[in-house]
């Protein structure tokens, strides 16, 4: 026969709880379900004591557990109050580098004015950790001419943005004075070549030699070399024209878009620095000077890469010592 456990005997005996299982249980109560006395009763007859069934003060735990969710939730929010609205983490400096044609005031105010100012919302644009710098190199990229931008934050309240301007202006030297033209031949400013007259003059009036490469001819009467070093420091590497044509020709934006593209390329495909380009007529082309002992006659109506791979073709397997002509379709003379 199976012995038949009392009550008392199983409370004696029962399993040994952890604290956390009785708090749980002290707090929760039985989880069994709530049935009438008279049907716990056992094999013998004998009853089992009353299940205390759960009333309306016994979830405690649930209110005390939504208590402490409201409290998490209040203090979180008073912490991102206090980020967020705190002084010192307010974006109030601006470092821009690398800026030689654009204007650092005009950019710095660009960006103060459409992410860092505060609006009339709530939130305050300036904060350090809701600055968007990806916006900002994009809104940058779409106004201003640049072939890269880098934005970076420097905890707590700086940015720092590295920029690098895509060619888009050319030098021209008209012999009395020096201009900057932008892509559509507008004069952007005037150029001072006034601390970078050299000295030594000469009486020639005809176009310069493959010889001259270092310095830059001024056209006059007599003409005198300019070293252009201090310009390219504050302007950058930028095409320079030295003009021989008449004054009153303007540059075309096709013209000024043709030689940008021969600069640029000719130093992507290997073909060398150009340190100036000489042009009197652009209808016959013009001549373009590098480090080498020979120059280049360009034309400015084909496309600049082909002109580019007649030069790679030729000097692949020639060794020119004065000039390369690729200015004619379909042929090249090189001498």
């Amino acid at each position: 026969m199976r012995p038949v456990h009392s009550y008392c005997n199983f409370k004696q005996h029962k399993p040994q709880q952890s604290w956390w299982q009785k708090i749980r249980h002290r707090n929760l109560g039985s989880i069994r379900p709530a049935v009438a006395d008279q049907n716990l009763t056992n094999d013998t007859g004998q009853h089992w004591p009353a299940i205390k069934r759960p009333t309306k003060n016994q979830p405690f735990a649930h209110k005390k557990n939504h208590l402490l969710s409201i409290i998490v939730l209040a203090l979180f929010l008073i912490w991102a109050g206090v980020i967020l609205y705190l002084p010192y983490f307010r974006v109030t400096n601006i470092n821009i580098s690398g800026l030689k044609i654009i204007s650092e005031s005009e950019m710095r105010d660009d960006i103060s004015n459409n992410f860092v100012t505060s609006s009339h919302n709530i939130w305050p644009r300036n904060n350090y950790f809701l600055i968007n710098t990806g916006k900002i190199a994009d809104f940058l990229q779409n106004k201003y001419q640049l072939s890269g931008i880098q934005i970076t934050k420097e905890f707590p309240y700086q940015l720092n943005i590295v920029v690098e301007e895509k060619i888009s202006s050319i030098i021209v030297n008209l012999g009395d004075q020096c201009v900057l033209l932008d892509n559509s031949g507008t004069v952007l400013k005037q150029l001072d070549l006034t601390k970078n007259i050299a000295t030594t003059t000469t009486t020639t009036t005809t176009q310069p030699t493959s010889t001259i490469v270092q310095n830059l001819p001024r056209v006059s009467s007599t003409l005198e070399v300019a070293d252009f070093t201090y310009i390219r420091q504050q302007l950058g590497d930028l095409p320079i024209v030295n003009y021989f044509g008449q004054k009153e020709n303007t540059f075309s934006a096709s013209y000024i878009s043709k030689i940008i593209s021969l600069f640029t390329e000719a130093k992507k495909q290997g073909i060398g620095h150009i340190n100036y380009f000489v042009l009197s007529n652009p209808l016959d082309g013009v001549n373009a000077f590098t480090g080498k002992p020979w120059f280049i006659m360009f034309n400015l109506t084909d496309q600049p890469i082909t002109q580019i791979n007649k030069i790679k073709a030729i000097t692949k397997d020639n060794k020119p010592t004065q000039y390369i002509d690729v200015r004619y379709q379909g042929r090249v003379y090189w001498k």
